[in-house]
């Protein structure tokens, strides 16, 4: 199962847009997935922290920088791949905020071992 970590105020609220096309991408495809939603980027990094110590490694992050971030934070020592679409509007991240770009990445994550995308982000299927 795939666990959706978004920021829903995120790059002038285009994460709700992006979860939409992340959650049809999934639909289509019979990709269980749960969505939990970070009210600032340090509820996000206590949400991925709650995951992985329950085992779960199948994480993607929709938000800002902040957000991104303090998620990795999270995952890093466990050495989890995470997608990250970046969907600030001040940051510094790999920016994949163009719904055209994110729907075949989310296809990859279907499709088998860890993949490099853009040098900065792994996806993975479980």
């Amino acid at each position: 199962m795939y666990h959706i970590i978004a920021n829903p105020v995120a790059g002038k609220k285009k994460a709700r847009k992006n979860l939409i096309a992340v959650e049809k991408v999934f639909k289509e495809r019979g990709v269980e997935y749960e969505v939990w939603f970070s009210g600032a980027a340090h509820d996000a990094e206590d949400i991925a922290r709650k995951l992985t110590e329950k085992g779960e490694t199948d994480i993607i992050v929709l938000g800002g920088d902040g957000t991104l971030l303090h998620t990795a934070r999270a995952v890093m020592r466990e050495k989890i791949p995470l997608l990250g679409v970046n969907l600030g509007s001040k940051g510094f991240l790999t920016d994949l905020d163009e719904l055209k770009k994110l729907r075949p990445i989310l296809l990859r994550t279907e499709d088998g071992a860890p993949q490099r995308i853009d040098r900065v982000t792994d996806v993975r299927q479980a």
